[in-house]
C-alpha cells in the first residue's frame, strides 16, 4: 500500500446571532456573523466552495465547522426547499451588498438563535478569523472500489468540486468531519461494495496529473492510519457521478 501525509484543522465553534457584527471565540476559534446578505444564486454570494444540505440539529456548527476545515474563511447557511444549506468560500462575492438584518428570520433548527437565512434568497453569512492545526496525519490507500450513485459507497458526506483537486486536498478538506466532507466522506466503508481492478482508478487528478482521481464510476480510497478518537473514510472523487 501507499501513504500520503496533510495536515488537517479541526475546529470547535458557537455562534451568537446579531443585527450588526459580533464575534464568538470557543477552543481558539473565532467567528464574526456578518450580517444578512442576498444570494441570487448566480454568481453565489459564497461561490467558491462546498455546497451541502442539512437539517441536523447543529447546522450553523456543523456548517462552520466544515468550512474552516476545508481551509475557506466565510461560511453560510441558507434556508431552501430542501432545507438548510451550507456555502464556503474565500471572499464574499464582489458587489454583494448587505440586505435588512429582519430578512434572515430564519433560525436554526438546532435552537440557541443561531441565524440559517431566510426567504428570498437570504443568506446569513459567518467569518472565521483563527482556526487550529494539528500533527499531520498518515493515510493509507485502500484501493479502487465500485462507486455506487443511489446509495454512495461513502454514504456519509458530501460532494465537493474542484478544479485544481489533488489527493492530499481531498484528505485535508475531509479531515475533522462529522457532518460534512470534501469529495465524499464518511465513518465507514458502505457494506457490500465490492474493490475494482486499480488500473480502473485512471483518471488523472485536476491538480496534480500524476496523481489518479477515481474513474468510470470508480473511487479510490484512503482510510486514516493514524490513531485518533475520530476515525474518518476519505476518497478521491468518481467519475460519472
Amino acid at each position: 500500500s501507499t501513504t500520503s501525509t496533510t495536515t488537517t484543522t479541526t475546529t470547535s465553534t458557537t455562534t451568537t446571532p446579531a443585527s450588526t457584527p459580533t464575534t464568538t471565540s470557543v477552543a481558539g476559534v473565532s467567528w464574526t456573523y456578518l450580517g444578512c446578505y442576498p444570494d441570487p444564486g448566480s454568481p453565489r454570494t459564497l461561490n467558491n466552495g462546498i455546497h451541502t444540505s442539512t437539517n441536523t440539529n447543529t447546522v450553523a456548527t456543523c456548517c462552520q465547522s466544515s468550512c474552516a476545515a476545508a481551509r475557506y474563511q466565510y461560511a453560510g447557511t441558507e434556508y431552501g426547499i430542501c432545507g438548510m444549506f451550507c456555502w464556503c468560500a474565500s471572499s464574499i462575492t464582489n458587489g454583494a451588498s448587505q440586505a435588512a438584518s429582519g430578512d434572515c428570520d430564519m433560525c436554526c433548527s438546532g435552537g440557541g438563535g443561531d441565524k440559517c437565512g431566510g426567504g428570498h434568497r437570504r443568506l446569513s453569512p459567518y467569518k472565521v478569523s483563527a482556526v487550529i492545526t494539528e500533527p499531520p496525519q498518515t493515510w493509507n490507500y485502500l484501493g479502487c472500489y465500485q462507486a455506487l450513485i443511489l446509495s454512495r459507497t461513502l454514504n456519509n458526506g458530501m460532494n465537493f468540486a474542484s478544479s485544481s483537486l489533488t489527493i492530499q486536498g481531498c484528505q485535508s478538506a475531509c479531515a475533522g468531519y462529522t457532518c460534512a466532507g470534501v469529495d465524499w466522506c464518511s465513518n465507514t466503508l458502505k457494506s457490500g461494495v465490492s474493490q475494482a481492478s486499480s488500473g480502473e482508478c485512471n483518471m488523472a487528478c485536476t491538480g496534480a496529473n500524476a496523481q489518479m482521481c477515481g474513474g468510470g464510476n470508480r473511487i479510490g480510497i484512503y482510510k486514516v492510519a493514524t490513531t485518533s478518537t475520530k476515525r474518518r473514510w476519505w476518497s478521491t472523487p468518481e467519475i460519472g457521478a
